[in-house]
């Protein structure tokens, strides 16, 4: 197998980057966030434990997802899984869809496991749908000191829980709405057909997603939310590095926030994740912990995406 060139694209990874680079250069602007000044006068020891807080709630998504490859009967390395979470989140961040990274990491997972690529595809859908669900829920709640100002976000976690849920049960009762999945599959899995040569099996992903309700939820639901405790605290101590001082509370808050935000499909989450984290941080703290999200993102998933290059090459000069 080799990796489809088409979806590391040099194109949208330019868009994505002028993108965000404009964002941020405009929000600086408007609230006054001198950029050089503010990455200067930086304490490196907090910012040191922000990056290492933020690669520790990575590599818990990628303990949490090799996990659910052992569910559904596979076996993946760390290593592996590594790749899988770096390059979905990679192509999910430089993609202008709602639909990126989870073909991606299905691919990986099926190239390391072999469980199947739509197998693997029903677990990332489930990884995405628990991300999902738990920072709406959380940020649905939280949002409601904050209206009219957090209006937007209380409208999107609203929209997003019903959405995934009402998709999620449409999903397991497929044989009662198989026309629905029929134009669903015409609409949204048609380009992934395309991309990885590969007819859609629907019985594989219900069977991937069926697989983690049956078993193991529990533990899923609870690596997720150390994850989000490692990004909060991340941010935490973003806010002590820019400023020495930061409240964890705020922090919660702006986090639960800009996931939730997130959702919306803009190139780099441009413009959304600002918005969320607006809302309760400073802006010397949001073009921060912007600019560090875009690096570590980038830098993990161009590595990982060469790690697999070269191994598939290697693979291929064996046969």
């Amino acid at each position: 197998m080799r990796l489809p060139s088409s979806l590391i694209s040099s194109k949208y990874m330019v868009i994505t980057t002028i993108c965000i680079v404009l964002v941020i250069a405009i929000y600086s602007y408007i609230f006054n966030v001198d950029i050089l000044v503010t990455l200067f006068n930086l304490d490196l020891k907090w910012l040191t434990l922000s990056i290492l807080l933020a690669l520790a709630s990575f590599l818990l998504e990628c303990i949490r997802l090799r996990y659910m490859v052992k569910l559904v009967g596979g076996e993946i390395g760390l290593v592996d899984v590594v790749k899988a979470r770096a390059i979905g989140t990679l192509i999910a961040y430089i993609t202008p869809s709602s639909m990126g990274g989870e073909p991606a990491r299905a691919y990986i997972i099926n190239l390391h496991s072999g469980i199947g690529f739509w197998k693997a595809f029903g677990v990332t859908l489930i990884e995405a749908y628990v991300d999902a669900i738990t920072v709406c829920f959380v940020a649905l709640l939280l949002s409601i000191k904050y209206i009219p100002l957090s209006i937007f976000i209380t409208l999107t976690c609203a929209y997003t829980i019903v959405a995934v849920n009402l998709l999620l049960f449409v999903a397991l009762k497929v044989k009662s709405f198989s026309k629905f999945i029929e134009k669903f599959r015409e609409r949204y899995f048609k380009s992934i057909e395309d991309k990885f040569n590969t007819k859609l099996n629907l019985t594989d992903v219900i069977e991937g997603i069926r697989s983690l309700f049956k078993r193991g939820f529990s533990i899923i639901i609870a690596i997720t939310f150390l994850r989000h405790f490692a990004s909060i605290f991340s941010i935490y101590f973003v806010g002590l590095a820019v400023m020495d001082n930061s409240s964890l509370v705020r922090c919660t808050e702006a986090y639960f926030f800009s996931s939730s935000i997130g959702i919306i499909p803009t190139p780099g989450a441009s413009g959304a994740l600002e918005y969320g984290l607006s809302i309760t941080l400073p802006p010397s703290q949001v073009v921060v912990i912007r600019l560090i999200n875009y690096t570590l993102t980038i830098l993990l998933g161009l590595l990982s995406v060469i790690l697999v290059l070269k191994q598939l090459k290697n693979h291929s000069s064996l046969h």
